[in-house]
């Protein structure tokens, strides 16, 4: 698995995917990723909220779909799971990258709206730099460290705003900053791994890990509620976060990853924060407020500062230089 910290500063020089030298199905796959993992939330959103579904079991659910239709698909590709079985690597990215990652997303989406928690989301690929620049010792380079701030600007702008009854909630925001901390963590530790195992052989494994986690949580909490009385009722939500959300999204990212390379499946992700918070205002009715808007807006432009606009100015360099040749 790869970080996706070469977005920022030192990581422009990577090969990037190219849509003229490449074929289109990648890019395909990364922008229906981004946009499914958009419309989660409002599943999500539904799931736990309106449904009053509990998080844990919502999420020992989810992952065992689609961990069960992973291994599946493994097997029809010939893969062998226990041969690639690694007990450190795999319970600490069910625990880390699953677990604590997907609980804090499901409790914010609980406790706050999905637009709060998307804009927070937009924060991810910047996360995963400043950690990946302390755990590595690399420097962070001037263009780097001004993204990151400007992203942290807009996190505080979104986050006051629901402390002062603007925006969302003020617990939910908290708790979804821990996403993109977790998903960094996650990233940075899998980035020093060097594993054989093919991409969805270690989904499938990590997503059942995590499903026997999040069941065993789930038994040992009291009050639960019938699985018929709730469960069924949101089945929509269930079979698109874990079929769309998590099989096929999980499954493409990095299939996708690991053909167009870091850089370019960054750029992807951060067009997530977009179509979430357009399903949140079109799908759940929730209203984008002035102080929410202008959070958002900080984060894209630290977003551009820090990928997309020298990206697209590297990209757009070669050009350049192929057309003199």
């Amino acid at each position: 698995m790869q970080s996706m910290t070469g977005a920022l500063g030192r990581g422009l020089p990577e090969r990037l995917g190219r849509i003229s030298g490449a074929a289109l199905t990648p890019h395909l796959l990364l922008l229906l990723a981004v946009i499914f993992w958009g419309a989660n939330s409002v599943s999500v959103k539904d799931a736990v909220s309106v449904h009053g579904i509990d998080p844990v079991g919502f999420g020992a659910v989810r992952f065992l779909i689609a961990g069960v239709v992973l291994a599946v698909a493994a097997r029809a590709m010939g893969h062998r799971l226990l041969a690639y079985w690694d007990t450190r690597n795999v319970l600490f990215a069910a625990a880390i990258g699953v677990v604590a990652n997907q609980l804090m997303y499901t409790f914010a989406l609980k406790l706050t709206t999905a637009i709060d928690v998307n804009i927070v989301l937009g924060l991810n690929p910047l996360a995963s730099a400043g950690l990946a620049a302390i755990y590595f010792r690399r420097p962070i380079e001037r263009v780097a460290l001004v993204s990151l701030l400007l992203g942290f600007a807009g996190l505080v702008l979104v986050v006051v705003a629901s402390g002062a009854g603007l925006g969302g909630n003020l617990l939910g925001d908290l708790v979804a900053v821990g996403v993109p901390i977790s998903w960094a963590v996650y990233t940075v530790h899998m980035r020093t791994v060097r594993s054989n195992a093919p991409p969805v052989v270690q989904l499938a494994w990590t997503m059942l890990v995590s499903a026997l986690i999040l069941s065993v949580m789930a038994l040992s909490l009291p009050g639960r509620k019938p699985l018929a009385s709730v469960y069924i009722a949101a089945a929509p939500s269930f079979l698109y976060s874990a079929l769309i959300a998590s099989a096929f999204c999980y499954a493409a990212y990095f299939w996708a990853l690991n053909r167009l390379g870091v850089t370019a499946a960054v750029m992807y992700m951060y067009l997530q924060p977009v179509f979430g918070t357009g399903a949140a205002v079109v799908l759940l009715g929730e209203r984008l407020r002035s102080a929410q808007l202008l959070g958002a807006v900080v984060v894209v432009i630290a977003c551009y500062v820090g990928s997309i606009g020298p990206a697209a100015r590297y990209l757009w360099r070669r050009l350049l230089r192929r057309r003199a040749l």
